[in-house]
Protein backbone atom coordinates (compact mmCIF):
# COMPACT_ATOMS: atom_id res chain seq x y z
CA UNK A 1 0.00 0.00 0.00
CA UNK A 2 1.35 3.54 -1.24
CA UNK A 3 1.97 5.18 2.50
CA UNK A 4 0.32 8.74 2.99
CA UNK A 5 2.26 11.72 1.86
CA UNK A 6 2.89 14.21 4.95
CA UNK A 7 5.32 17.08 5.85
CA UNK A 8 4.58 16.90 9.16
CA UNK A 9 4.68 14.33 11.77
CA UNK A 10 0.64 13.23 12.62
CA UNK A 11 -0.11 12.43 16.20
CA UNK A 12 3.45 14.21 17.04
CA UNK A 13 4.61 17.05 19.44
CA UNK A 14 4.95 19.88 17.06
CA UNK A 15 7.09 22.43 17.78
CA UNK A 16 5.89 26.23 16.01
CA UNK A 17 8.24 28.87 16.74
CA UNK A 18 8.02 28.41 20.65
CA UNK A 19 4.63 26.41 20.90
CA UNK A 20 5.23 22.92 21.76
CA UNK A 21 1.72 20.46 21.42
CA UNK A 22 -0.10 17.97 20.05
CA UNK A 23 -0.99 18.42 16.81
CA UNK A 24 -3.61 16.05 16.16
CA UNK A 25 -3.46 15.06 12.31
CA UNK A 26 -2.50 17.42 9.59
CA UNK A 27 -0.80 14.97 7.20
CA UNK A 28 -0.14 16.24 4.05
CA UNK A 29 -2.26 13.93 1.38
CA UNK A 30 -0.29 14.25 -1.91
CA UNK A 31 1.08 17.85 -0.83
CA UNK A 32 -1.93 19.20 -0.82
CA UNK A 33 -1.52 21.68 2.03
CA UNK A 34 1.53 23.46 2.61
CA UNK A 35 3.93 24.10 5.49
CA UNK A 36 2.53 25.27 8.75
CA UNK A 37 2.36 29.50 8.18
CA UNK A 38 2.25 31.45 11.77
CA UNK A 39 0.39 34.13 11.88
CA UNK A 40 2.70 37.47 12.58
CA UNK A 41 2.38 38.67 16.38
CA UNK A 42 0.26 41.48 16.49
CA UNK A 43 2.36 45.09 17.06
CA UNK A 44 1.17 46.14 20.37
CA UNK A 45 -0.74 49.18 20.57
CA UNK A 46 1.35 50.78 22.83
CA UNK A 47 5.16 50.25 21.83
CA UNK A 48 7.56 49.62 24.83
CA UNK A 49 10.07 51.90 25.18
CA UNK A 50 13.64 50.89 23.59
CA UNK A 51 15.83 49.41 26.06
CA UNK A 52 17.56 51.93 28.55
CA UNK A 53 18.23 49.07 30.88
CA UNK A 54 21.68 48.98 32.91
CA UNK A 55 24.52 46.45 32.04
CA UNK A 56 25.04 45.65 35.42
CA UNK A 57 23.42 44.21 38.53
CA UNK A 58 23.85 47.39 40.52
CA UNK A 59 21.80 49.32 37.95
CA UNK A 60 19.00 47.66 38.48
CA UNK A 61 19.53 48.13 42.31
CA UNK A 62 19.69 51.52 41.87
CA UNK A 63 15.80 51.78 39.80
CA UNK A 64 13.11 53.36 42.19
CA UNK A 65 9.32 52.51 41.87
CA UNK A 66 7.29 53.24 40.21
CA UNK A 67 8.01 56.56 39.17
CA UNK A 68 10.76 54.85 36.62
CA UNK A 69 8.25 52.38 35.17
CA UNK A 70 9.73 53.08 31.62
CA UNK A 71 13.14 51.98 32.69
CA UNK A 72 11.21 49.16 34.59
CA UNK A 73 9.39 48.24 31.04
CA UNK A 74 13.04 49.22 29.35
CA UNK A 75 14.93 46.21 31.46
CA UNK A 76 11.84 43.85 31.03
CA UNK A 77 11.84 43.76 27.03
CA UNK A 78 15.89 43.89 26.97
CA UNK A 79 17.75 41.07 25.61
CA UNK A 80 18.95 40.68 28.78
CA UNK A 81 15.75 40.87 30.36
CA UNK A 82 14.84 37.81 32.05
CA UNK A 83 18.41 37.66 33.90
CA UNK A 84 18.21 41.08 35.10
CA UNK A 85 14.73 40.80 36.15
CA UNK A 86 15.03 37.92 37.93
CA UNK A 87 18.20 39.90 39.99
CA UNK A 88 16.11 42.88 40.47
CA UNK A 89 13.04 40.54 42.39
CA UNK A 90 15.61 38.46 44.30
CA UNK A 91 16.77 41.60 45.93
CA UNK A 92 13.14 43.19 46.52
CA UNK A 93 10.98 43.55 49.48
CA UNK A 94 7.61 42.46 49.49
CA UNK A 95 6.29 45.99 49.25
CA UNK A 96 8.73 46.11 46.73
CA UNK A 97 6.91 43.19 45.03
CA UNK A 98 3.99 44.49 44.98
CA UNK A 99 5.21 48.23 43.59
CA UNK A 100 6.30 46.04 40.73
CA UNK A 101 3.69 44.11 39.92
CA UNK A 102 1.11 47.33 40.30
CA UNK A 103 3.24 49.15 37.66
CA UNK A 104 3.33 46.49 35.27
CA UNK A 105 -0.34 45.87 35.20
CA UNK A 106 -2.05 48.96 35.66
CA UNK A 107 -2.31 50.01 32.43
CA UNK A 108 -3.96 47.31 30.01
CA UNK A 109 -2.78 48.68 26.93
CA UNK A 110 1.00 48.65 28.48
CA UNK A 111 0.54 44.97 30.03
CA UNK A 112 -0.96 43.70 26.81
CA UNK A 113 2.36 45.18 24.86
CA UNK A 114 4.50 43.78 27.41
CA UNK A 115 2.69 40.45 27.95
CA UNK A 116 2.89 39.27 24.25
CA UNK A 117 6.59 40.89 23.64
CA UNK A 118 9.08 37.58 23.22
CA UNK A 119 11.13 38.93 26.65
CA UNK A 120 8.51 40.87 28.19
CA UNK A 121 6.50 37.99 28.50
CA UNK A 122 9.19 35.97 30.41
CA UNK A 123 9.55 38.32 32.66
CA UNK A 124 6.36 39.18 33.23
CA UNK A 125 6.01 35.37 34.28
CA UNK A 126 8.85 35.57 36.67
CA UNK A 127 6.64 38.03 39.11
CA UNK A 128 4.02 34.93 39.29
CA UNK A 129 4.06 33.61 42.79
CA UNK A 130 5.87 35.55 44.55
CA UNK A 131 3.09 36.73 46.68
CA UNK A 132 -0.80 36.15 46.68
CA UNK A 133 -1.14 40.44 45.99
CA UNK A 134 1.10 39.77 43.26
CA UNK A 135 -0.74 37.10 41.53
CA UNK A 136 -4.00 38.72 42.22
CA UNK A 137 -3.12 41.86 40.13
CA UNK A 138 -1.63 39.82 37.00
CA UNK A 139 -4.62 37.64 37.44
CA UNK A 140 -6.94 40.55 37.33
CA UNK A 141 -4.52 42.31 34.31
CA UNK A 142 -4.81 38.68 32.11
CA UNK A 143 -8.78 38.62 32.48
CA UNK A 144 -8.81 42.30 30.72
CA UNK A 145 -6.46 40.75 28.03
CA UNK A 146 -7.83 37.02 27.98
CA UNK A 147 -8.85 36.69 24.16
CA UNK A 148 -5.56 39.03 22.75
CA UNK A 149 -3.51 36.66 25.10
CA UNK A 150 -4.65 33.59 23.73
CA UNK A 151 -4.24 34.57 19.92
CA UNK A 152 -1.00 36.01 21.01
CA UNK A 153 2.51 34.19 19.83
CA UNK A 154 3.89 34.87 23.28
CA UNK A 155 1.16 35.96 25.03
CA UNK A 156 -0.88 32.86 25.48
CA UNK A 157 1.80 31.50 27.17
CA UNK A 158 0.92 33.45 29.91
CA UNK A 159 -2.78 31.57 30.92
CA UNK A 160 -1.76 28.82 31.90
CA UNK A 161 1.02 30.18 34.52
CA UNK A 162 -1.64 32.35 35.82
CA UNK A 163 -4.40 29.91 36.04
CA UNK A 164 -1.98 27.37 38.52
CA UNK A 165 -1.05 30.31 40.18
CA UNK A 166 -4.14 31.64 41.64
CA UNK A 167 -7.42 30.22 44.21
CA UNK A 168 -10.34 27.79 42.75
CA UNK A 169 -12.61 30.88 42.29
CA UNK A 170 -10.22 32.77 40.17
CA UNK A 171 -9.82 29.18 37.95
CA UNK A 172 -13.38 29.43 37.59
CA UNK A 173 -13.22 32.44 36.53
CA UNK A 174 -10.87 31.66 33.35
CA UNK A 175 -12.48 28.47 32.82
CA UNK A 176 -15.99 30.27 32.12
CA UNK A 177 -13.90 33.00 30.14
CA UNK A 178 -12.48 30.15 27.87
CA UNK A 179 -15.68 28.39 27.09
CA UNK A 180 -17.30 32.09 26.55
CA UNK A 181 -14.48 32.70 23.78
CA UNK A 182 -14.41 28.74 22.32
CA UNK A 183 -15.77 29.61 18.86
CA UNK A 184 -13.64 32.55 18.70
CA UNK A 185 -10.59 30.92 19.63
CA UNK A 186 -11.06 27.66 17.86
CA UNK A 187 -10.72 29.72 14.36
CA UNK A 188 -7.48 31.07 15.18
CA UNK A 189 -3.95 29.62 14.12
CA UNK A 190 -3.05 30.21 17.18
CA UNK A 191 -6.05 30.77 19.20
CA UNK A 192 -6.36 26.92 18.31
CA UNK A 193 -3.12 25.89 19.83
CA UNK A 194 -3.66 27.80 23.16
CA UNK A 195 -7.18 26.33 23.66
CA UNK A 196 -6.43 22.95 23.26
CA UNK A 197 -3.89 23.12 25.81
CA UNK A 198 -6.13 25.14 28.27
CA UNK A 199 -8.60 22.54 27.82
CA UNK A 200 -5.91 19.94 29.92
CA UNK A 201 -6.05 21.85 32.36
CA UNK A 202 -9.97 22.80 32.62
CA UNK A 203 -11.91 20.88 35.36
CA UNK A 204 -15.53 20.36 36.69
CA UNK A 205 -19.18 21.60 34.83
CA UNK A 206 -17.09 24.62 33.09
CA UNK A 207 -15.22 21.03 30.86
CA UNK A 208 -18.58 19.94 29.87
CA UNK A 209 -19.62 23.19 28.89
CA UNK A 210 -16.69 23.87 26.63
CA UNK A 211 -17.96 20.20 25.57
CA UNK A 212 -21.11 20.96 24.61
CA UNK A 213 -19.81 24.12 22.43
CA UNK A 214 -17.57 21.99 20.40
CA UNK A 215 -20.06 19.24 19.44
CA UNK A 216 -23.35 22.04 18.98
CA UNK A 217 -20.82 23.56 16.40
CA UNK A 218 -18.93 20.56 15.49
CA UNK A 219 -19.97 20.40 11.52
CA UNK A 220 -18.33 23.80 10.60
CA UNK A 221 -15.33 23.34 13.40
CA UNK A 222 -14.82 19.97 11.57
CA UNK A 223 -14.60 21.89 8.13
CA UNK A 224 -12.38 25.18 9.32
CA UNK A 225 -8.67 25.22 8.91
CA UNK A 226 -8.01 25.50 12.72
CA UNK A 227 -11.40 24.41 14.38
CA UNK A 228 -11.03 21.45 13.29
CA UNK A 229 -7.79 20.64 15.48
CA UNK A 230 -10.01 21.64 18.64
CA UNK A 231 -13.05 19.21 17.01
CA UNK A 232 -10.25 15.95 17.21
CA UNK A 233 -8.40 17.05 20.33
CA UNK A 234 -11.60 16.49 22.08
CA UNK A 235 -12.29 13.23 20.36
CA UNK A 236 -8.76 12.24 21.15
CA UNK A 237 -9.68 12.65 24.95
CA UNK A 238 -12.05 9.84 24.48
CA UNK A 239 -14.76 11.38 26.40
CA UNK A 240 -17.69 9.05 26.42
CA UNK A 241 -20.20 12.08 26.55
CA UNK A 242 -18.22 14.41 24.56
CA UNK A 243 -17.32 11.86 21.64
CA UNK A 244 -20.98 10.51 21.22
CA UNK A 245 -22.34 13.84 21.03
CA UNK A 246 -19.82 14.89 17.94
CA UNK A 247 -20.61 11.82 15.89
CA UNK A 248 -24.51 12.63 16.78
CA UNK A 249 -24.34 16.01 15.45
CA UNK A 250 -21.90 14.96 12.47
CA UNK A 251 -23.81 11.80 11.65
CA UNK A 252 -25.28 12.92 7.77
CA UNK A 253 -22.42 14.66 7.21
CA UNK A 254 -19.48 11.45 7.10
CA UNK A 255 -19.46 11.25 3.58
CA UNK A 256 -19.47 14.51 2.90
CA UNK A 257 -16.42 15.09 5.66
CA UNK A 258 -14.60 12.44 4.44
CA UNK A 259 -13.72 13.47 1.08
CA UNK A 260 -12.39 16.60 2.59
CA UNK A 261 -8.46 17.07 3.84
CA UNK A 262 -9.65 17.88 6.93
CA UNK A 263 -12.43 16.54 7.61
CA UNK A 264 -11.39 13.02 6.80
CA UNK A 265 -8.79 13.25 10.15
CA UNK A 266 -11.84 14.10 12.05
CA UNK A 267 -14.70 10.94 10.76
CA UNK A 268 -11.13 8.84 11.57
CA UNK A 269 -11.05 10.25 14.55
CA UNK A 270 -14.55 8.92 15.62
CA UNK A 271 -13.88 5.74 13.55
CA UNK A 272 -11.60 4.71 16.14
CA UNK A 273 -13.92 5.95 19.41
CA UNK A 274 -15.84 3.20 20.29
CA UNK A 275 -18.05 6.14 21.40
CA UNK A 276 -18.56 7.93 17.07
CA UNK A 277 -17.72 4.22 15.33
CA UNK A 278 -21.67 3.03 15.45
CA UNK A 279 -22.37 6.46 13.70
CA UNK A 280 -19.61 6.44 10.92
CA UNK A 281 -20.38 2.89 10.05
CA UNK A 282 -24.58 3.06 9.72
CA UNK A 283 -23.88 6.02 7.57
CA UNK A 284 -21.41 4.53 4.95
CA UNK A 285 -23.36 1.11 5.18
CA UNK A 286 -26.91 2.76 4.44
CA UNK A 287 -25.62 4.89 1.00
CA UNK A 288 -23.51 2.74 -1.03
CA UNK A 289 -22.47 4.91 -3.43
CA UNK A 290 -21.57 7.43 -0.85
CA UNK A 291 -19.13 4.44 0.46
CA UNK A 292 -17.86 4.42 -3.46
CA UNK A 293 -17.47 7.56 -3.51
CA UNK A 294 -15.04 7.82 -0.68
CA UNK A 295 -13.20 4.60 -1.26
CA UNK A 296 -12.04 6.23 -4.56
CA UNK A 297 -11.38 9.56 -3.53
CA UNK A 298 -8.09 11.37 -3.08
CA UNK A 299 -8.90 11.65 0.82
CA UNK A 300 -11.75 9.44 1.72
CA UNK A 301 -9.35 6.48 0.79
CA UNK A 302 -7.77 6.63 3.96
CA UNK A 303 -11.05 6.89 5.59
CA UNK A 304 -12.24 3.72 3.84
CA UNK A 305 -8.89 2.07 4.74
CA UNK A 306 -9.33 2.67 8.47
CA UNK A 307 -13.06 1.69 8.10
CA UNK A 308 -12.14 -1.85 6.61
CA UNK A 309 -8.88 -2.01 9.10
CA UNK A 310 -11.12 -1.28 11.83
CA UNK A 311 -14.19 -4.12 10.61
CA UNK A 312 -11.71 -6.69 10.29
CA UNK A 313 -10.10 -6.37 13.88
CA UNK A 314 -13.71 -6.39 15.52
CA UNK A 315 -14.44 -9.89 12.54
CA UNK A 316 -17.30 -7.72 11.69
CA UNK A 317 -19.56 -9.37 9.02
CA UNK A 318 -20.04 -5.72 7.67
CA UNK A 319 -16.44 -5.95 6.27
CA UNK A 320 -17.92 -8.77 4.15
CA UNK A 321 -20.71 -6.65 3.05
CA UNK A 322 -18.77 -3.20 2.49
CA UNK A 323 -15.85 -4.85 0.55
CA UNK A 324 -18.83 -6.33 -1.62
CA UNK A 325 -20.54 -3.10 -2.19
CA UNK A 326 -16.74 -2.16 -3.87
CA UNK A 327 -16.39 -5.03 -6.13
CA UNK A 328 -18.38 -3.81 -9.51
CA UNK A 329 -15.87 -1.25 -9.02
CA UNK A 330 -12.59 -2.56 -8.39
CA UNK A 331 -11.18 -1.89 -12.24
CA UNK A 332 -11.88 1.52 -12.26
CA UNK A 333 -10.36 1.82 -8.77
CA UNK A 334 -7.28 0.36 -9.73
CA UNK A 335 -6.65 3.45 -11.97
CA UNK A 336 -7.14 5.99 -9.37
CA UNK A 337 -6.99 6.89 -5.72
CA UNK A 338 -8.90 3.75 -5.18
CA UNK A 339 -5.90 1.55 -5.64
CA UNK A 340 -4.92 2.51 -2.13
CA UNK A 341 -8.11 1.01 -0.88
CA UNK A 342 -7.93 -1.96 -3.20
CA UNK A 343 -4.00 -2.36 -2.13
CA UNK A 344 -5.38 -2.73 1.56
CA UNK A 345 -8.67 -5.23 0.97
CA UNK A 346 -5.91 -7.31 -0.58
CA UNK A 347 -3.67 -7.80 2.37
CA UNK A 348 -6.98 -7.95 4.60
CA UNK A 349 -8.19 -10.33 2.51
CA UNK A 350 -11.18 -10.42 -0.20
CA UNK A 351 -14.11 -12.32 0.99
Amino acid sequence: MEEKASSSSSNSYFHYQGISTLLIHDRTRNNVHGAFTPLPPPPPQNPLPDDPAPTTTSGVTHLSLPGDSSRLFGIMTSAEGPSLFRKLLSRSSQQVLLSIGRTVTSDRTSFLALATHPTGSITVLSLLQSSVEVDNLIFSAVCDNFFDLMISKHGHNMIIPTLRAVDRSKKEILYAMAVDYTLNLATQEIGCVALNEFLQEMRGVHRNRFFEVVAMNATWLAQDPHGNFVVQHVLTLENPSATGRIATKLKGSFGRLSVQRLGSYVVEKCLRSPYGREQVLEELRERSDQWIRVAKDQYGNFVAQSTLKILKEMKSPLYEELVNMLKPHFQEMNLGYGRRTLDTIAKLGVP
